[in-house]
């Protein structure tokens, strides 16, 4: 059994920081964590030596600034801190090397925001989160969370947005929350934090059938296979028993964690076969991003040593569930309150329905952005196909919470506290924001995906709600019956995006038509939302984004889609060429030469190899066609991403619709490939 010393014992944590520095020192960093400060230059000198001391006397080589670029992966780069002094060789650190970093912006995606000679990307310590050391078998690592901008402090990273997501949602919704905590006579409030905890599912697989898959290893997912070689598979797999070697991974996974402060609350598998999901405990919203991007990074490296390969693509195996990475969002307050639990007291209900009556406006408000903060490629792939939320942004708040503010002003005025209000609310799987009695479930967040940008996107809706509804409510002093007016109203006005039904049925489609809900397919069609005007106000107003990082992001997620698209299309005419071709070829060639020496035999079976041969030969070849006719397109048109998406996307569904049927027919040993059987139930 692990040994609860060694919790952290790894992260620099608060218990660290205070042996470390002096208490008013230490009194100011938590009023900076908190929103309530800014960072002193003394402050940052301080924390620096303090870090520096700590690192080299847990035995750290080397230190990286780690940061979230435009990529939706993590990057760094390993110095040393090893320092040569005359002839000898000695372990140290400045102050401002720890601090301040510096990166090729140009090699990494910027969205036209940096260019060859005008490189340089600044890195810088991100104290609100916390430093930690990651143990290899030949040493450690310091690892220092960055923001990471431009020489002119654009952001470059998710990082950088999200830090000023949260600041915006403190400044205009701690007012707010003190008007009404005002009004029904509760206490006034001066910390907020953004609680999140994310829910990771992923699939593994064998590494020997991994490398035998060019499309696994190039692309992250299959992009031929059939399922009809396992047929329809169970739900039995759904919260099955683990295998010996997944749960020796899973073990060591959680040691290694457990030693940076992560403690996931619950994994399981999912319900397709090898699929898993680890769900980590709530923490601030920053904090937390950084703890999932580093578990998904410590998960690869783990599954290595047992001979499995950690999938996170939204879609690794067609005609099988996906994996999504489900973003539960609250706001905590001093004493810690949930502004999304019902409470105590009927005062502290009224504030919960009028906060959720706040969180309703933003989603309907900005149902695009949100829409957009899961868009690429592969999560399309996922998306609206009965295994995960639709397209169209809705809310599911449950009947109990639904019928109290459809009530009205009574309704909330009297609104029962009984725990059936909110505590114990059903939960709706198909809805892409559901409510879960204390927090709302964002399910449409892709595996792959940092929750960083999500998360950012919800914190700015709310802030710019938030911020509304304060300047008008404040005009006036405001008394309980007016809190609950306001909530009224504000629901009535929003309610359209509401909705507590099955989210998969196609009546909730032409009911979304008719209330005005926008259907937003594909990454396509909702990555404009990014720059359209009511938006990029919004995240100006409040100091999010300016228009060139916008248009920068807008930039780098076409030039994704393009690449993704034309990578799988690629890929796919290799695989078709060079190993399913011949190996079809090779099959027709000895069913030919049996036929010829007897008359008895699968003709029908024969025949359909035949047809399925010449069908695929014809299809490749047009793939083939259609991706040299974009070569030499704009990066990041989004015209040119729509060509490319109706040349190849057909294209490839036709394609390996023909290689999935042939390889249902040829003989398994001839097949060039692992199927399907293989790669879902081999480990």
């Amino acid at each position: 059994m692990q040994s609860v010393k060694d919790f952290a014992s790894l992260c620099f944590t608060d218990n660290v920081i205070r042996e470390l520095i002096d208490a008013e020192h230490f009194s100011e960093l938590v009023r900076v964590r908190s929103g309530r400060g800014g960072m002193s230059k003394d402050l940052l000198s301080v924390m620096s030596r303090a870090l520096r001391d700590w690192a080299l006397k847990m035995g750290a080589t080397h230190y990286m600034h780690w940061f979230q670029p435009l990529t939706m992966h993590v990057a760094g780069k390993q110095n040393s801190l090893i320092k040569i002094s005359r002839d000898n060789a000695v372990y140290d650190l400045s102050a401002d090397d720890l601090l301040f970093g510096e990166s090729d912006a140009s090699s990494l995606p910027s969205g036209g925001l940096r260019s060859t000679f005008e490189a340089r990307g600044v890195l810088e310590w991100d104290l609100t989160s916390f430093a930690f050391i990651k143990e290899y078998r030949g040493g450690r690592i310091l690892y220092i969370p960055t923001k990471f901008t431009t020489f002119g402090n654009q952001a470059l990273d998710l990082k950088s947005p999200l830090l000023s997501s949260i600041s915006s949602l403190r400044k205009n919704a701690i007012p707010l929350v003190n008007l009404v905590n005002s009004a029904l006579g509760l206490k006034e409030t001066h910390g907020m934090r953004v609680m999140v905890g994310p829910e990771q599912e992923f699939f593994l697989v064998d590494r020997g059938y991994y490398e035998k898959r060019p499309d696994l290893a190039l692309t992250g997912k299959t992009v031929l296979g059939s399922v009809g070689t396992i047929g329809e598979y169970s739900v039995e797999h759904y919260f099955g028993g683990l295998s010996e070697r997944v749960q020796c991974f899973l073990q060591d996974l959680n040691k290694s964690l457990f030693k940076i402060g992560i403690i996931p609350s619950t994994q399981h598998r999912e319900a397709a076969p090898n699929q898993f999901e680890v769900a980590l405990h709530y923490d601030e919203c920053n904090i937390i991003s950084d703890k999932n991007l580093i578990m998904q990074e410590m998960m690869a490296d783990i599954a290595s040593h047992y001979g499995l390969v950690v999938l996170f693509d939204e879609k690794p195996y067609a005609g099988v569930n996906g994996s999504g990475k489900h973003t539960n969002w609250s706001v905590g307050i001093d004493g810690g309150a949930n502004l999304f639990s019902p409470g105590e007291t009927r005062e502290e209900m009224i504030r919960f329905l009028f906060f959720v009556s706040v969180f309703v406006a933003a989603v309907d408000e900005y149902q695009d952005l949100l829409r957009c903060s899961v868009a690429s490629y592969s999560n399309d792939a996922r998306l609206s196909k009965k295994e995960a939320p639709p397209c169209v942004m809705s809310v599911y708040l449950g009947d109990n919470v639904n019928g109290i503010l459809d009530s009205g002003f009574a309704g909330i005025r009297n609104a029962s506290i009984s725990k059936r209000n909110g505590i114990n609310s059903d939960r709706n799987r198909t809805s892409p924001i559901a409510f879960t009695g204390n927090k709302f479930e964002f399910r449409a967040t892709g595996s792959s995906q940092s929750i960083s940008t999500v998360c950012a996107f919800i914190n700015a809706a709310f802030s710019s709600v938030c911020k509304r509804v304060y300047d008008e409510m404040s005009k006036d002093e405001v008394n309980a019956d007016e809190i609950c007016i306001f909530a009224e109203k504000l629901y009535k006005s929003h309610s359209r995006i509401v909705y507590n039904d099955n989210c998969y049925s196609p009546a909730w489609l032409e009911e979304a038509a008719r209330r005005g809900l926008e259907k937003l397919d594909t990454a396509l069609q909702a990555i404009p939302a990014l720059t359209r005007d009511k938006n990029v106000r919004m995240f100006e107003s409040l100091g999010i984004f300016t228009k060139p990082e916008l248009e920068s992001r807008r930039n780098v997620m076409v030039s994704a889609y393009i690449r993704d698209v034309r990578l799988e299309a690629t890929v796919m005419v290799e695989m078709v060429n060079r190993s399913i071709i011949p190996a079809v070829r090779d099959e027709i060639r000895r069913n030919s030469e049996c036929l010829q020496v007897s008359d008895i035999g699968p003709v029908g079976q024969f025949d359909a190899i035949r047809s399925g041969f010449a069908a695929l030969a014809s299809a490749v070849c047009d793939l083939e066609k259609a991706l040299r006719s974009l070569d030499g397109i704009d990066e990041f048109s989004l015209d040119d991403a729509l060509l490319a998406q109706s040349r190849l996307v057909p294209l490839l569904d036709r394609t390996r619709a023909i290689a999935n049927d042939l390889e249902r027919h040829v003989d398994k040993r001839a097949w060039p490939f692992p199927s399907y059987d293989a790669l879902l139930y081999k480990i």
